[in-house]
């Protein structure tokens, strides 16, 4: 298992997740998305904080994990990209099979 934790995609993650998929398999990928920003927040404006959906695919790529748990997507003002852009991106890659999209509460079993 794989938990992104709250980060955007940079050359040493990138590298680091090569790095992984050839040390081991990855079952499962966890990755917070929403692309995360406070715009209104001095020195914050143009910051990100989570994966937008691009990220989130690159890096599930990467790891080319078997399962894909998009999370930390929808329910505060601060995500500043829509759960329903992400799912259509997911699809768009051709990773609709291995993404599960939880509803609140639900659970996964592993």
């Amino acid at each position: 298992m794989w938990i992104s934790g709250d980060t955007v995609m940079f050359p040493g993650l990138a590298a680091r997740l090569t790095e992984l998929r050839r040390e081991r398999p990855v079952d499962l990928a966890v990755a917070h998305c929403g692309a995360v920003g406070f715009p209104h927040a001095l020195g914050f404006r143009h910051a990100r904080f989570t994966f937008d959906a691009a990220e989130a695919i690159a890096a599930c790529r990467l790891l080319d994990a078997k399962t894909i748990l998009p999370i930390h997507r929808s329910g505060w003002a601060h995500f500043q990209q829509p759960e329903t852009d992400l799912r259509s991106a997911f699809a768009a890659a051709g990773l609709e099979e291995r993404a599960r999209f939880l509803e609140l509460g639900a659970t996964l079993t592993l």
